[in-house]
């Protein structure tokens, strides 16, 4: 049995484009989607084997707009556990380390970063991973340069204080029955893996996608 979730166009707390009124909706929707994929597989990984992301696509008397969704078996645990991660998606681009594709000072006038996935995927790992392997003690020559996906690979020179603050996911609250305080409970939330660029590659090889 397979259910389809549909988890959206960008994290909850970013703007997005808008049918009917972003200029080029079309094209700024799919690359935000394609983003959106990317983002979550580098803050949560690939699907596991057997579910994948598709893309739901409506119609409105706009037009037609696509958002990002999961297709998995419920009654498979580690596909529902994918599911419910996914589900939970990202508030911000930050939280998985990318930045915007597109900002909208207003509606109508949008402001490209990326111009496509692979700008944004590059930015992303610029920006997780530093520029430069460490150079060893004795080396008479500096490091030459990384370029495009190398620098994602250098996983043990990949840690840096984080930029930001995730907050822990609020299961429910609890009042004192004796006008005591609340009791809030709270699951922590799930640090970004220090292999998702592997995963990442991984993921992109067996789909097919190119993403340098």
């Amino acid at each position: 049995m397979t259910e389809t979730l549909t988890i959206g166009a960008s994290p909850a707390e970013e703007d997005c484009a808008q049918l009917g009124r972003t200029p080029d909706f079309q094209r700024l929707n799919r690359l935000e989607v394609d983003c959106y994929q990317a983002a979550l597989i580098a803050r949560y990984g690939p699907p596991p084997e057997g579910a994948a992301f598709a893309r739901d696509t409506s119609t409105h008397d706009f037009g037609r707009y696509t958002e990002l969704a999961l297709r998995f078996d419920p009654t498979d645990e580690a596909h529902a556990a994918y599911a419910m991660l996914a589900d939970e998606g990202l508030g911000r681009w930050f939280h998985a380390g990318f930045t915007a594709p597109v900002e909208y000072p207003d509606s109508t006038s949008p402001v490209i970063h990326h111009a496509d996935l692979a700008a944004a995927i590059r930015s992303a790992i610029s920006i997780m991973r530093p520029p430069y392997p460490r150079r060893r003690t004795g080396d008479r020559e500096p490091p030459r340069p990384l370029s495009g996906i190398g620098r994602g690979l250098m996983a043990r020179d990949c840690i840096r204080h984080p930029r930001h603050v995730i907050q822990p996911l609020v299961i429910g609250r609890q009042p004192d029955l004796f006008d005591g305080p609340t009791v809030t409970h709270e699951r922590p939330p799930k640090p970004v893996p220090h292999t998702w660029s592997r995963d990442f590659l991984r993921y992109l090889r067996a789909t097919g996608s190119n993403s340098d």
